[in-house]
C-alpha cells in the first residue's frame, strides 16, 4: 500500500508477504493475500518469484518423546514389570489417558490409571485396589469423557473376578483432568453390573454429556447374553438395575451363543451395540448382530428396523468374525452435525476369506448393501481389520468417509498391510482391494486430522516384534516410509498383546505398547517435525517506481515460537545483485542502499522441541521517493457478493448483486463514473479507516435483468489520470429457487415446505434421509400451486417417517435443486 507523507518524499510499502508454517498447518506456505498454499518449485508474490534453488523446508518423522508410565516418584510408586491388557484415549489437551492390569504388588491384579501430558510427562497415576487373593482385576477399558464435545476427563470399566472365576463384576471408575475422582466414591469405584455368576468382555463409550455407555457379556441365566448400562455424570446407573437385555442368552443355544459385545455411540439418541452369534449356524456358524438402545434404556422392536435380539450385519452365509466399529463425528454443510456408527469385521467364504464394512443407521438400514461392502479378500488369509475416520481439519467433514485396514496373506507366508478408503455410499476411493503398503502389519488406525490416518504396528519378528509408526495421507501414500518410524529399540511383549494409538491435539500421534523384559508400559509421541534448511530467499526484485530515490527500511510481523533473522542486498541492476554482499537487517532497521534493485532472505530457527516454527504474517520494504507520481488509479479488488472476479471473466450474477470495489490511488481520487451498458448508476461510498482521498471502497447494488450485462468502473485521480476497465456479468434465464432458501416445517403427519420461484415452472420435492436416500416424493406441475412464480408451500404426509434427521430438496425443472434439513424427533 502507498502512504501519502507531508513532506516532498514518500515512504512506500511496496511488498506485503505472507508466511505461514505453524504447528496448526504441515508444510510452508507463502502467499500473497490468501492465495493457494505453493510447492517448493516456487511461487509469485508482487512480481517476484520464489527461488526453489535455496527454499527448503524438510520434514521428518520423529519420536518427539517416549515415557514409561508405569514408574515414577510422587503419592503412587508402581515397579517396572509385570503390567499387561492396557488401553488408550486421547486426553483431548494433546496428551493421552492410559489404563493397565498391574500384578508386582497384587498377583491378582490392580488396576491403574494415567494421564501423560502433551509433553510426555505422567502428569497423575493412580492404582484401584479392589480385593485381594483369590480376587482378580482384569482387562479395563477407557475413554475420554466428553461434555458437548470438549474433554472433561476420564471413564475407565473393567472386570473383577471373585469365587476362583465363577462369579464376575463389571467396575467403572471416573477422574476428572487433574487425576481426582470426579464420582465422590468412598472406594474409588461403582459397581456396573454385579448380577450372579459372571460377566466380562466390557466395553465403554462417552455420552458426550459427562457419562457413558457400557455393554458386556453376561451368564447371569447360565448362557451367555448382551447386557447394556448408562451412568450420568455423578456415577448413578440411568437404566435398570445390572443393565438392559440387548440380546437374550437363550438366542446362541449354548454357553457361547453370543459374544465380544461392540459399541457405538450415535446421537444423543442412544447407541448401537453389535456382537458375535452362533443362532444361525451352520449357515453361517458364526454371524453379526446388531441393535439400537435409545438413551432412556429402551427399545423399539420393529422387524424392518431392529427386531428383538438384533438384526444380522449381513444377510451372507459367511462365518463373520474380529469385529471392529468407530462412530464418525463430523460437521456438513448441509446437514450440520452427524454420527455414523461404522462397523468393520472378517469374513470366511467356502473359497475366500475377505474383510467387510457396514454403516448401519439408527432406523436399522444396511446402508452398504445387504452384505457390506468388501475392502480387501484373500485365498488364504486376512487379519485385524481396522477402522477410522478420516477427519479433515478444516471444520467440516466429507460426509462419512471411512479408513480400512488389514493384512492380507497374498501368497503363502507373504502378509501385507492394505489401507482403503470408503466414501459415505460405501464405495471404495483408492485402488481395488486396497492399497498395499507392506509391512509391518498395522494393528491399530486414529485419524491424523488431516484427511488421512495414522497407524500403530508390530514389526520385524512374531516373536521380538518391535513398535512402529506410520502415517498415510489422504490418498492413501505411506509419508513415513516404506516401513514406518520405529519408535523402540527393545522389543515389545510377543503375542496378543496390543499396540494401540490416538491422534494427539498439537499434532502427532500418540502410540502405546507394552515392552518386554520386563514388562513396561510405554507411550511415544511421533510427529511430522518440521526444521528450516537453508534460507527463504526472495528472486530479484526491481523497483519500478518511476519516482525511486532510495531504499529506507525493513519491518516484519512474526509470531509463534522461535525466531527470524534477515539479511538484504540492494544495486543499481539485476546483475549487479550478483557480487553484491548481504547484510543483517533487524526488524525495523535500515536497508543498505545502492539502488532500486533488491534481494532478500530469511531464516527461521524453530523452537528446542521443533514442534513449532514461526510465523511470519506480515514484510514490508519500505522506500522514498521524489517528484510526482505519475502512476494511474488501481482498482484493488472487485468482487460480487463476496467472490472475487476478474475482468476477462463472464460471472453470473442474481437479479440484485451486491458489488464492493477498492480503489487506490497515492495522489488522490478524484471521482468514479459507475456505468451499467453504458447507463451512469449510484453507487454508494462506504466508511474507510484508510486517507479519504487515496483509496475508495464503493458499494454497487444493481438492478440486472436476464442476459448480458457491461459494468464499467471509470476512476480519475487528482492529476487527470483515467483507469476504466471493464467486467462481464450474465443473469441466467434459468428458473432458480429465491435466494436458495428451502423453509421447513413439520407438524402432525404432514410437513409443510415453502419457498420462492424466480418463474413458473414444473417442480420435485423430495425428503431424503441423512444418506442421501430417497424416502418420500411429489412432483408439481408448471402453474399449479407449488411451481408457480413467487411464493409457493407444498404439504407432503410424512406420517411414516422415523426419529431423525432428514434432508429436503426442491428441484425445479431447469434449475439446480436447493436443500435444507430438518428433524423429527417424535
Amino acid at each position: 500500500m502507498k502512504v501519502k507523507s507531508q513532506n516532498s518524499k514518500f515512504k512506500i510499502a511496496v511488498i506485503l508477504l505472507l508466511i505461514g508454517f505453524g504447528s496448526s498447518a504441515f508444510g510452508a506456505a507463502i502467499t500473497e493475500s490468501g492465495s493457494d498454499e505453493f510447492n517448493v518449485s516456487g511461487s509469485v508474490f508482487s512480481g517476484a518469484e520464489l527461488s526453489d534453488e535455496v527454499i527448503v523446508l524438510q520434514s521428518s518423522p520423529e519420536v518427539v518423546w517416549s515415557t514409561k508410565i508405569n514408574e515414577g516418584s510422587g503419592t503412587v510408586f508402581v515397579d517396572s514389570g509385570n503390567n499387561a491388557d492396557f488401553d488408550l484415549a486421547s486426553d483431548g489437551n494433546g496428551g493421552a489417558f492410559v489404563t493397565w492390569v498391574h500384578t508386582a504388588d497384587n498377583p491378582y491384579g490392580e488396576i491403574y490409571v494415567a494421564r501423560v501430558n502433551s509433553a510426555g510427562g505422567v502428569q497423575w497415576r493412580d492404582g484401584i485396589t479392589v480385593g485381594t487373593d483369590p480376587q482378580t482385576s482384569e482387562a479395563p477399558r477407557i475413554v475420554k469423557s466428553t461434555k458437548d464435545g470438549l474433554a472433561e476427563g476420564a471413564i475407565v470399566v473393567w472386570r473383577y473376578v471373585y469365587n476362583k472365576d465363577v462369579d464376575g463384576r463389571i467396575l467403572a471408575a471416573k477422574y476428572n483432568m487433574s487425576g481426582g475422582d470426579a464420582w465422590s466414591t468412598p472406594t474409588g469405584y461403582r459397581t456396573v453390573c454385579d448380577a450372579t455368576n459372571h460377566q466380562s468382555l466390557q466395553q465403554l463409550v462417552s455420552d458426550d454429556n459427562s457419562g457413558a455407555y457400557f455393554t458386556w457379556r453376561d451368564y447371569r441365566d447360565g448362557k451367555a447374553a448382551i447386557f447394556a448400562q448408562r451412568f450420568n455424570a455423578g456415577g448413578t446407573a440411568v437404566w435398570t438395575d445390572n443393565g438392559v437385555t440387548v440380546c437374550a442368552s437363550s438366542v446362541g443355544g449354548n454357553d457361547t451363543g453370543t459374544n465380544d459385545p461392540r459399541i457405538a455411540y450415535y446421537e444423543s439418541e442412544g447407541i448401537l451395540v453389535a456382537w458375535d452369534d452362533e443362532r444361525d449356524a451352520p449357515n453361517p456358524e458364526n454371524n453379526i448382530y446388531v441393535m439400537r438402545v435409545r438413551e432412556d434404556g429402551s427399545f423399539s422392536y420393529d422387524p424392518l428396523k431392529f427386531p428383538q435380539d438384533g438384526k444380522p450385519i449381513s444377510t451372507s452365509n459367511g462365518e463373520k468374525t474380529n469385529l471392529a466399529v468407530t462412530t464418525i463425528h463430523g460437521q456438513d454443510p448441509g446437514i450440520g452435525e452427524f454420527y455414523l456408527p461404522i462397523f468393520t469385521w472378517k469374513e470366511e467364504g467356502t473359497t475366500d476369506k475377505a474383510v467387510y464394512a457396514q454403516y448401519m443407521s439408527g432406523g436399522g438400514t444396511r446402508n452398504w448393501g445387504n452384505t457390506g461392502s468388501q475392502i480387501a479378500s484373500s485365498s488364504l488369509n486376512v487379519f485385524t481389520p481396522q477402522v477410522t475416520y478420516p477427519s479433515p481439519g478444516d471444520g467440516l467433514s466429507r460426509t462419512g468417509d471411512s479408513i480400512f485396514s488389514c493384512i492380507v496373506e497374498v501368497s503363502a507366508g507373504d502378509y501385507r498391510s492394505f489401507v482403503q478408503l470408503l466414501n459415505v455410499s460405501g464405495e471404495a476411493q483408492w485402488a481395488t482391494g486396497g492399497k498395499d503398503i507392506g509391512m509391518p502389519g498395522i494393528y491399530a488406525l486414529a485419524d491424523d486430522g488431516n484427511g488421512g490416518a495414522y497407524a500403530a504396528a508390530k514389526g520385524e519378528s512374531l516373536m521380538t516384534p518391535i513398535p512402529y509408526a506410520q502415517r498415510i495421507d489422504a490418498s492413501g501414500n505411506e509419508l513415513w516410509g516404506a516401513d514406518g518410524l520405529r519408535l523402540s529399540s527393545s522389543a515389545m511383549v510377543p503375542g496378543d498383546e496390543p499396540i494401540k494409538v490416538v491422534r494427539s491435539e498439537n499434532p502427532g500421534a500418540i502410540i502405546c505398547w507394552v515392552q518386554a523384559t520386563p514388562a513396561d508400559i510405554y507411550c511415544a509421541k511421533a510427529a511430522d517435525l518440521y526444521s528450516s534448511s537453508g534460507t527463504y530467499t526472495t528472486e530479484k526484485i526491481e523497483n519500478t517506481d518511476v519516482n525511486f530515490d532510495e531504499w529506507d527500511t525493513l519491518s516484519w510481523v512474526s509470531s509463534g515460537s522461535g525466531s527470524v533473522s534477515a539479511q538484504v542486498k540492494t544495486a543499481s541492476s539485476s546483475s549487479g545483485l550478483d557480487s553484491a554482499s548481504w547484510s543483517s537487517v533487524a526488524n525495523g532497521g535500515s536497508i543498505p542502499d545502492s539502488g532500486n534493485w533488491i534481494q532478500a532472505k530469511f531464516s527461521f530457527a524453530p523452537d528446542a522441541g521443533r514442534e513449532n516454527t514461526p510465523v511470519l504474517s506480515s514484510l514490508t520494504f519500505n522506500y522514498t521517493t521524489v517528484g510526482t507520481d505519475v502512476a494511474s488509479p488501481v482498482i484493488d479488488s472487485f468482487t460480487v457478493g463476496g467472490v472475487k472476479i476478474t475482468p476477462d471473466e463472464d460471472y453470473p450474477v442474481p437479479e440484485s448483486p451486491t458489488i464492493d470495489l477498492v480503489i487506490t490511488d497515492d495522489r488522490g481520487i478524484a471521482g468514479v463514473d459507475v456505468r451499467l451498458d453504458g447507463s451512469s448508476i449510484d453507487y454508494t461510498r462506504l466508511s474507510s479507516a484508510f486517507a479519504a482521498d487515496t483509496r475508495w471502497e464503493i458499494r454497487i447494488q444493481p438492478t440486472i435483468t436476464i442476459g448480458d450485462h457491461t459494468l464499467t468502473i471509470r476512476v480519475t485521480d487528482v492529476g487527470d489520470n483515467i483507469t476504466s476497465t471493464d467486467y462481464s456479468l450474465v443473469r441466467s434465464s434459468q428458473v432458480q429457487v429465491q435466494n436458495d432458501r428451502v423453509g421447513v416445517l413439520a407438524a402432525g403427519n404432514d410437513i409443510s415446505v415453502g419457498y420462492t420461484l424466480t418463474a413458473s415452472a414444473k417442480v420435485t420435492v423430495e425428503i431424503r434421509d441423512i444418506t442421501g436416500a430417497l424416502v418420500q416424493t411429489k412432483t408439481i406441475a408448471a402453474g399449479d400451486p407449488g411451481g408457480v412464480a413467487g411464493y409457493n408451500e407444498v404439504s407432503i404426509e410424512a406420517g411414516a417417517l422415523g426419529k431423525g434427521v432428514y434432508l429436503i430438496y426442491v428441484r425445479p425443472v431447469g434449475a439446480k435443486p436447493s436443500v435444507s434439513k430438518f428433524r423429527i424427533s417424535q
